[in-house]
């Protein structure tokens, strides 16, 4: 049996083009399939999809039309370079090796696209489950910094210590993990551990933590476990950093009423209705001052509009 040259070289450029095809359709859906990796891992993909009005059956339209067009480019291409014996190929004796390339090429053109979509599904749901997870998480470590707080309030500095640092060993978000950071220093203080206190003060300060509300809330514990000079030392540090916080001079008003220094009290807290005319607590407390200096007209207003404002906040 002879050797069928001219069938040999019709194989070989058939083989050519359809690898040519080939290699254009992979290079192509890999590309597309990329840039639907990056968006996945940017951004929610069915959300944006469906705020544009798509769904996934018009991915892959898409998907198949361009296949389609960068085929019929590389033929014509084939053609217009003068391999017009390709398709004189198709009409003679071995069409079906011709059909067995077509199917091979049919297969990779449909199913690639097909099997593209199925893994952007898969990574889409993987992606749902991990955020599915971290909300979990966040929600679990927000439950541990309650009880944290909790704890804290009801004077119970074991507890408290115990689920901060907790809440500050896991890989929580950075609200929760500074404010953690804080309210573990206060526990601190007052179990009276100063220097790993102090430490955790300025790690809560560098990870966000405002300055002036944490001098703010050190000075109510050390008020709080007697130690004034301390205290009246955080409340000015807060007033100073921060001359237009109303809350600093409230808090240093309450402390000189609790010294039972009226004027000075009464400055404090007409500084912070100054500041801010409308936070109900500043009245509040400037009535209680009002009404142990004696003057009850002014305590009745005072007392009066600390109420109304509550009511409207």
């Amino acid at each position: 049996m002879g050797f069928d040259i001219q069938s040999d070289c019709e194989v070989k450029i058939l083989r050519k083009v359809i690898f040519k095809i080939l290699l254009a359709v992979l290079l192509l859906i890999s590309g597309v399939l990329i840039g639907l990796i990056g968006e996945v891992i940017g951004g929610d993909l069915q959300k944006h999809l469906s705020e544009m009005g798509y769904t996934p059956k018009h991915l892959y339209v898409t998907l198949l039309v361009f296949t389609i067009i960068s085929v019929a480019c590389i033929v014509a291409y084939e053609v217009l370079e003068g391999k017009e014996d390709v398709f004189r190929f198709l009409t003679k004796a071995r069409v079906r090796s011709a059909l067995k390339y077509i199917l091979i090429s049919i297969g990779v053109i449909v199913g690639v696209p097909i099997i593209g979509l199925f893994l952007v599904i898969i990574l889409l749901v993987a992606i749902t489950a991990v955020q599915n997870n971290n909300i979990e998480n966040t929600l679990e470590i927000a439950s541990v910094y309650n009880q944290g707080i909790d704890c804290y309030e009801r004077q119970n500095f074991d507890c408290s210590f115990s689920n901060l640092t907790d809440v500050i060993g896991r890989n929580s978000n950075s609200e929760l993990k500074r404010h953690a950071f804080l309210f573990r220093s206060l526990t601190l203080l007052k179990k009276g551990d100063d220097e790993k206190s102090e430490l955790d003060f300025r790690q809560a300060i560098k990870l966000g933590v405002d300055e002036t509300t944490g001098y703010i809330e050190k000075g109510k514990a050390y008020y709080q476990i007697g130690k004034d000079e301390k205290a009246l030392e955080s409340f000015t540090i807060a007033t100073n950093k921060s001359p237009q916080n109303y809350l600093a001079f409230v808090a240093l008003g309450g402390y000189y009423y609790y010294k039972n220094d009226d004027v000075k009290a009464l400055e404090c807290l007409e500084k912070a209705i100054n500041i801010n005319p409308n936070f109900a607590q500043s009245y509040a407390n400037r009535a209680l001052v009002f009404k142990r200096m004696g003057d009850l007209k002014k305590y009745e207003e005072d007392k009066n509009k600390a109420e109304s404002l509550a009511q409207n906040q």
